[in-house]
């Protein structure tokens, strides 16, 4: 089967827009996890889509964040569906087509291993980039020093693909859309549930790569992505969460040791005292 993860937080306008589209392009089943709304979201979802036979409302207490929400979704369906599926994680504020999904679920059947499948979003490239790595990530961990290299030079942390070919492997793709084998997906232990926010798809392509598979863009195929958010966070809160989850990504997964973590917190600290006093300003 075809089967959509949709992890919902006080989105369910987004959420019922989102399940509606996929069950139109032969999506098979939709799985949506309120990740422990607090505006009344899941009583929202079960009026407009309880009746549907092709959709699960599962309701977190708890938002644990975006791998523990998605990891809801995908042991349930593997409990009641089993392993033989197409597997397709999906933001609430994504929009694709028939085409896309069945072409996604092509490549993953076509040959033995291929990881997670995605397309282009919003005509870009954007979707899918290098590994960030122990040097890419410490040259731009720096939250000030970011914004003033990408305003002069137009560098970012990720370096996203140039388009080479139809079916193009990669190394990092974005969590927002992406499809893949759910027996795979289980042989990694799915997604880790020690980050809340931020930095799932490195974490993904190390562990993926340990396995022998590849990840992999369809470049002729789109789809849209508004990134609407579901989050009220500060920007304090948010680098906070940020810098957790990629000192993490890059201890277990990449390495990082000693005295690179020591600089590392010092740096941030720093960044962090920066930020409040132009916040002050």
């Amino acid at each position: 089967m075809k089967i959509a993860v949709v992890l919902n937080f006080n989105n369910y306008k987004s959420t019922i827009s989102c399940t509606t589209t996929l069950i139109a392009s032969d999506v098979d089943k939709v799985v949506i996890v309120d990740n422990g709304s607090n505006n009344d979201s899941y009583k929202y979802l079960k009026r407009a889509l309880s009746e549907s036979k092709n959709v699960d409302i599962l309701y977190s207490s708890k938002n644990k964040g975006y791998a523990s929400g998605n990891n809801i979704g995908l042991k349930y369906i593997e409990s009641k569906y089993g392993l033989d599926n197409v597997i397709y994680i999906v933001n609430p504020d994504v929009k694709v087509n028939r085409h896309t999904v069945n072409q996604i679920a092509q490549k993953i059947y076509s040959k033995k291993n291929i990881g997670m499948v995605t397309t282009r979003v919003n005509n870009s490239m954007r979707s899918v980039w290098k590994h960030t790595g122990l040097l890419r990530g410490y040259i731009f961990n720096l939250f000030v020093f970011s914004r003033i290299v990408y305003k002069l030079l137009g560098l970012e942390e990720r370096k996203f693909y140039k388009r080479k070919n139809d079916f193009q492997r990669v190394d990092v793709v974005s969590g927002a859309f992406f499809g893949i084998n759910q027996r795979v997906f289980k042989t990694i232990g799915y997604f880790d549930n020690k980050t809340f926010l931020y930095y799932e798809e490195e974490i993904l392509y190390c562990k993926l790569k340990k396995t022998g598979v590849s990840n992999f863009i369809i470049t002729s195929e789109n789809y849209i992505h508004a990134e609407q958010g579901s989050t009220n966070l500060s920007l304090q809160k948010i680098k906070r969460i940020n810098d957790e989850s990629k000192l993490y990504y890059l201890t277990q997964y990449d390495g990082a040791g000693l005295f690179y973590v020591k600089t590392y917190k010092f740096f941030n600290k720093l960044d962090g005292l920066i930020i409040k006093m132009l916040n002050k300003q």
